[in-house]
């Protein structure tokens, strides 16, 4: 059962999907600013490695570089420009940059072949990033998630990190104690868009196509927030919980529901997303941390764990 094409390819999912939001997470998790069009920068990178190995013969390594390099400049323009918007209008203005590329992939039909799509070509090898088993893309699927998971934990335990975290608290105050808001948030946002734009090449490679509606799919900007949320937004390890959990129940959910309509599941996701804020809203990792703290006073203050919950 380990061995068969499903677990191998949830493994491979699991790995990718948790590694696009790890790096969502490094900017809305971090800042508290909400980006429901991240998926612009997985587009991003997915087009320029698509590009220029079907058209020019180029390595996706090298696409993935210049893929990281357009979207590191496209995430500088857009903060300058969003960064001053504030709660719901960020993330609709976010939603707009998406779309934009969206309709600009459409209509670059000569580069992108608009609605038909891109086609990958065969040709397994490393540098190719495409790979005859199923067992090379989860070497390369687990080794982007240690990546982000690494510059999440330097973050996370660095100044940079602390001012970040200042910034979500009170960005005001944090400006007050000499700390530059716009600095950091245009940092954050860079290298979560040059994380996300590594793992839309590493996406596309998998599929081995690509076209402007599936790319730019709202669902996606969707499930990356709802995988980092449900696991502990502003943590190390809360993406890869979200991923482990909701990842497989995304294909499940898809097969049982498609006799219903294709976007039934969006529905399902919707109510998880619900439900996370009302009742998980620091996810898995705050929960665990809350059940920790309460049966370490339990311990400490020889109470009963079950009357803690007014002490």
């Amino acid at each position: 059962m380990i061995l068969n094409d499903f677990m191998l390819s949830m493994i491979i999912l699991i790995a990718l999907w948790a590694g696009l939001a790890g790096s969502w997470n490094l900017l809305s998790g971090y800042i508290g600013q909400l980006s429901l069009g991240h998926v612009a920068f997985m587009g991003i990178g997915a087009y320029s490695s698509g590009i220029l190995f079907t058209t020019y013969n180029v390595s996706p390594l090298i696409g993935m570089a210049v893929g990281i390099l357009v979207s590191v400049l496209v995430a500088i323009i857009v903060g300058f420009a969003t960064f001053r918007l504030k709660g719901p209008f960020f993330s609709m203005a976010t939603i707009g940059i998406a779309e934009v590329l969206r309709n600009v992939a459409h209509l670059m039909k000569d580069m992108t072949k608009g609605s038909i799509g891109l086609t990958i070509p065969y040709k397994p090898g490393l540098v190719n990033l495409v790979f005859e088993s199923k067992w090379g893309y989860i070497g390369i699927c687990v080794v982007y998630l240690i990546i982000v998971m690494a510059v999440t934990y330097f973050i996370n335990n660095n100044r940079f990190g602390y001012h970040l975290r200042s910034i979500a608290e009170d960005e005001t105050a944090a400006e007050c104690l000499g700390v530059n808001a716009l600095k950091m948030k245009l940092k954050a946002f860079a290298i979560s868009a040059a994380l996300t734009s590594m793992g839309g090449t590493i996406w596309v490679q998998y599929v081995m196509f690509v076209d402007p509606e599936s790319i730019f799919s709202f669902a996606y900007s969707i499930e990356m927030v709802i995988l980092a949320m449900l696991g502990g937004a502003g943590t190390v390890i809360g993406p890869l919980l979200g991923s482990l959990l909701i990842t497989p129940l995304t294909y499940i959910l898809q097969e049982a529901l498609r006799d219903y309509g294709s976007g039934l599941y969006l529905v399902i996701y919707g109510l998880i997303l619900i439900l996370v804020v009302l009742y998980l809203p620091k996810g898995l990792v705050g929960l665990w941390k809350d059940l920790r703290f309460k049966l370490k006073r339990g311990s400490l203050d020889g109470k009963p764990i079950e009357k803690l919950g007014n002490s």
